[in-house]
């Protein structure tokens, strides 16, 4: 599924940006 892809992608992207933190 495409939307599921794009929410995992961007549930990566917070979790890196958390970390960056």
């Amino acid at each position: 599924d495409l939307k599921r892809k794009e929410k995992e992608l961007q549930a990566k992207e917070a979790e890196l940006k958390k970390r960056e933190q």
